[in-house]
């Protein structure tokens, strides 16, 4: 009987001390607000807004230098673009009233010149062209161009109508025209130049 009674004593002292869920659920939430604490007071330390602050810098920097670059890129393209419109233009003035240093300044060595029949001139070719009046033109109008930069080379098309004053030739030329404009010394020279008649409309 006694030894009965010492075993119902010790299972009455010693239970199962297993935590009950309620408990172990404080004590989990209880350590995740440690953690937020914890990681809140770590984010407010001078160290971390320093860190972050100059990583923001960093980035804005990085973001203020593609803009600049973007923009001078696409302000040297524009004053390029003005420059060939300008040789252009000194070109079609040229034509009418030729001037051979004028002539001469506005195409490079490697000229490449050919009309829509097929016929090709090098540079002492083309200033002949205009000087010695094979191409007699009384008018010439540029209409519809355009004018892409890429690199040192500008590529340009547009509707050439002039006037022309050329026994057995039309009166009236009306050719679409393409160009390469090379850079050479800091300035725009014409590489080659193509003419077409306009296609019929259909």
């Amino acid at each position: 009987m006694e030894l009965w009674y010492n075993l119902f004593r010790q299972a009455q002292v010693s239970p199962s001390r297993k935590p009950k869920a309620g408990r172990l659920a404080a004590v989990q939430i209880g350590t995740d607000d440690l953690r937020r604490t914890s990681y809140i007071r770590d984010c407010n330390q001078p160290s971390f807004m320093k860190d972050f602050i100059s990583i923001s810098m960093r980035h804005f920097s990085c973001l203020l230098l593609f803009v600049i670059l973007i923009s001078n890129n696409a302000l040297a393209q524009s004053q390029d673009a003005a420059q060939v419109a300008l040789a252009i233009e000194r070109f079609r003035m040229a034509m009418v009233n030729p001037d051979s240093t004028v002539l001469a300044e506005l195409v490079s060595d490697d000229l490449e010149y050919v009309h829509s029949s097929g016929t090709v001139r090098n540079k002492r070719g083309f200033i002949d062209e205009f000087m010695k009046r094979w191409t007699n033109f009384t008018k010439a109008t540029i209409l519809d161009q355009t004018i892409k930069i890429s690199g040192d080379n500008a590529i340009v098309r547009h509707r050439l109508l002039a006037d022309a004053n050329n026994p057995g030739y039309p009166a009236v030329v009306d050719n679409i025209i393409l160009m390469v404009w090379r850079k050479e010394g800091g300035q725009w020279k014409m590489l080659a130049r193509q003419a077409a008649k306009v296609p019929p409309k259909p």
